[in-house]
Parts: structure tokens; C-alpha cells; sequence
């Protein structure tokens, strides 16, 4: 598989053109990021994108085109459906914040991508790809199309409702302001001044099976953003911008590993997990971190999100089995009861999972949703899964009867100590 930037639009429809009458299995996936919003379709966004694909599709016949519209276009010569399909998938993930890959209700949009056999709709397919050369053929700057956004008058569909939502004001959050990165620089120098444990917080996560008492097994240590913006004295809402979170968070990570080496007997008493990105285990400092705390890496938990997973999927298989090699173990983070019954734990190597609780009940499991979601449990072992967000009775019950013991959230705080005052 190779990844085509310089010129792509005529390069693909010579190639779909070669394509006519082939008896192979070939398939186009078109992925119509250039009506993503603007904010979500940045030139370091689109790359991540293509990145996933190329990490999906990396030993495959094909090829994939970054048009100058910022869409992209996969042409696949295999059989292999369930591939296509998990490349949608996690590309639809990377923007499951857009309204474009997700509608109001949490279904998912389908106008995000459209995916063509080529066997059976070549021609159809054909008219497309020589749209995308005359729409930036009349075109005297292609930056130009790229900020409209193109559409194509055979795909175009009435989209009232989410042409709606993108033009509705956005409203500020509390009196914060949006950060910039103009207010990125002021952050990052009050980051250097704060003394971050202060803005640290712990949940326990628990076993409980039914008819058990509850047990605390190790404890989650995390940084509470709403508490860090009080103690930054800075009028910004971090969350606003995810790239400039996700720097924001880079950092975070040295002074969290920072924190906790110079209380070593204090944080690993008992064993705890941490939010990490991949980025920091692969750092000359997390490896300075393992090395004061060399005989309790054991005692250590690294939790990955999922999306940070398939932003780059090669570097965190090498993140991974670092890590695993030091004696941590990884716990995938942030999955939904959609996104994990599509990966896969032999695969990716992770040791737990963290799964979102949804508020579905017990008596919801003859649903085709939970049917799928208990075999994708089962075939990850129960006894690796953590159910979070727990906030009622209604979660533990759930889980157990998915074959989970292992839970966190408000829930079982209150379970553990009834007299606690929840600060997380």
C-alpha cells in the first residue's frame, strides 16, 4: 500500500480507469473528510487519518489518495470485507466528535464514507473520480476548495439538520474562553510554576461479583483538569481545542511521573494505573521514571486511550511492548460498547480494557448490541474487563451478568466508604 499526496486527482482516476473490467475484487472507500468541521480537519488531522489507513492496509494491494479537498479515497484489491469495514471504523473514531461521523442520537452518520465495489459499480464510481478533477480544475487555488469542501452532485444528499447544527452559535462554557495558541504559551509557563499533585485525584477500581463484598483492587491517579484551571488562575477552557489538549497533556504526563517518583512510597504504597499517552512511554523521561521506580513497575497500570491507539498504531505496539517488557501492564481506555467489540486483544497486546457503562440494565441484554458486545467480551476474557462510569446499582448488575467483577466509578466509591465525599 502506498499513500499518494502530489497531484492525486488524476493519478486516481487513472488508476480506476485501468481498473475497468479487472475480475479482481477491488473496492474504493471514500472517506469525505472535507466536511468535517474546520476545526476538525486540520493538515495534522488529515495526516493522522491517512496514517491509521496506511497502518490498517500497510501489507495490502492498493492505494490510498489525499485529495487536495482534504477527502480521501482508499482503492483496495482484496476480499477481505471486515478490513474495510474496521478501517471505517477507526477513521470514524478519530472524528466521533463531528457531526459528520456521528449523529445527535449517537448513531452513526452515513454520510462519513461511502464504500464502492468496483466489480459492480465501476462506471458510477468512474463519474465521481472524474468530478474530483473537474471540480478542482476550475479551481485557481486549491486551498480554496479544500476550505468549501467538495460534494459530488451523485453522493450529495439534504443534510438540513446538520447544516444546522454547524451554523448554530457555539456557546462558551461557564465564563472561560476558548485557548488559542496564544494561550497555550501562558498554560504551558503556569504548568512550570504549579505544584501539580495538588490537582491530582484517585479512584479505586473494584471486584465485585454477585453475592461478594466489594474489594479495591488498585487505584486510578489522574490529573483533575477543573482543579488545575483554578490552580493556573488562567480565564481557559483547556477542553476546548483537542490538539492543543492533547499538548497540553504531553506535558502533564512528565509532571505526574515527576510527582510520583519524588513520593514514590507514598503513590505506590498500593498499585495504581495511570493515563498516559504513547508518546510519553516512549520518552527519555518515562524511562528515567522506570528506572527510580525499578522494582514497582509491577505495581503500575498504564492506561492508553483508544483513540491515541489508532492515531498511530505502530507506535504503540512498540509503546506497548516497551512497556510490558519493564513489567507494566496496559489497559486500553475510553471504549464504548461499539468500539470494543472492533478490536481485538491478541492483536493489540493489552493486558485490560476499560469499557464505558452506557446505562443499559441487566434485562437489556437480549439486545443484538449487548449479544455482540458479551461475545466480544468473552473472546477478551470478562476477567480483563473494568466497567466505569459506574453510577448506580444498575451498572454492577449489568456487568456481573456480562461476566465483569471489575468496576469503578461513583458508585462503587460510595459501596467502598458510604460516608465519602465524591471529589472525582
Amino acid at each position: 500500500m502506498q499513500i499518494v499526496a502530489n497531484n492525486p486527482e488524476p493519478k486516481l482516476l487513472e488508476l480506476i480507469r485501468a481498473l475497468r473490467g479487472d475480475p479482481g475484487a477491488n473496492y474504493a472507500l471514500h472517506f469525505k473528510l472535507s466536511r468535517l468541521l474546520e476545526e476538525n480537519r486540520s493538515d495534522f488531522q488529515l495526516k493522522i487519518a491517512a496514517n491509521v489507513l496506511y497502518d490498517i492496509f500497510r501489507d495490502e494491494e492498493g492505494t490510498i489518495f489525499q485529495l487536495r479537498t482534504g477527502d480521501i479515497v482508499v482503492v483496495y484489491q482484496g476480499d477481505d470485507r471486515i478490513m474495510l469495514e474496521k478501517a471505517i471504523f477507526q477513521v470514524r473514531y478519530l472524528f466521533v466528535d463531528d457531526p459528520l461521523a456521528s449523529n445527535e442520537n449517537g448513531s452513526e452518520n452515513e454520510e462519513f464514507s461511502d464504500l464502492w465495489d468496483l466489480g459492480f459499480q465501476w462506471q458510477t464510481f468512474h463519474r465521481v473520480c472524474q468530478e474530483f478533477v473537474d471540480f478542482l480544475g476550475k479551481r485557481s487555488a486549491p486551498n480554496a476548495a479544500a476550505q468549501q469542501g467538495y460534494q459530488s452532485p451523485i453522493l450529495q444528499k439534504t443534510n438540513e439538520q446538520k447544516d444546522a447544527k454547524n451554523s448554530a452559535p457555539r456557546r462558551q462554557e461557564g465564563v472561560a474562553v476558548a485557548i488559542d495558541p496564544m494561550g497555550l504559551v501562558e498554560v504551558m509557563q503556569r504548568i512550570e510554576g504549579v505544584d501539580i499533585s495538588k490537582a491530582m485525584r484517585n479512584q479505586p477500581i473494584c471486584a465485585k461479583s454477585s453475592g461478594q463484598e466489594i474489594k479495591p483492587l488498585f487505584k486510578e491517579n489522574y490529573v483533575n483538569i477543573a482543579h488545575l484551571s483554578k490552580l493556573l488562575g488562567l480565564n481557559y477552557n483547556l477542553l476546548s481545542d483537542k490538539d492543543l489538549f492533547k499538548y497540553i497533556t504531553h506535558h502533564l504526563d512528565f509532571y505526574v511521573l515527576q510527582t510520583i517518583a519524588n513520593r514514590a512510597s507514598y503513590y505506590l504504597a498500593r498499585p495504581i494505573s495511570l493515563n498516559l499517552n504513547v508518546e510519553t512511554v516512549l520518552s527519555d523521561y518515562f524511562m528515567e521514571f522506570s528506572k527510580l521506580i525499578k522494582t514497582a513497575t509491577k505495581s503500575v497500570i498504564i492506561e492508553i486511550n483508544v483513540a491515541d491507539v489508532f492515531s498511530d498504531m505502530y507506535a504503540f505496539s512498540l509503546a506497548r511492548e516497551l512497556a510490558q517488557n519493564m513489567g507494566y501492564r496496559i489497559c486500553l481506555d475510553g471504549l464504548t460498547n461499539l468500539s470494543f467489540t472492533q478490536v481485538d486483544r491478541k492483536s493489540l497486546g493489552f493486558d485490560l480494557a476499560k469499557l464505558l457503562w452506557n446505562a443499559d440494565m441487566k434485562g437489556d441484554l437480549g439486545t443484538k448490541e449487548n449479544q455482540r458486545l458479551a461475545e466480544a467480551i468473552r473472546n477478551c476474557g470478562s476477567n480483563r474487563m473494568i466497567l466505569c462510569r459506574c453510577d448506580s446499582h444498575h451498572a454492577i448488575d449489568y456487568g456481573n451478568a456480562l461476566g465483569i467483577s471489575l468496576f469503578q466509578g461513583r458508585y462503587a466509591d460510595r459501596m467502598l466508604n458510604p460516608d465519602t465525599k465524591v471529589v472525582n
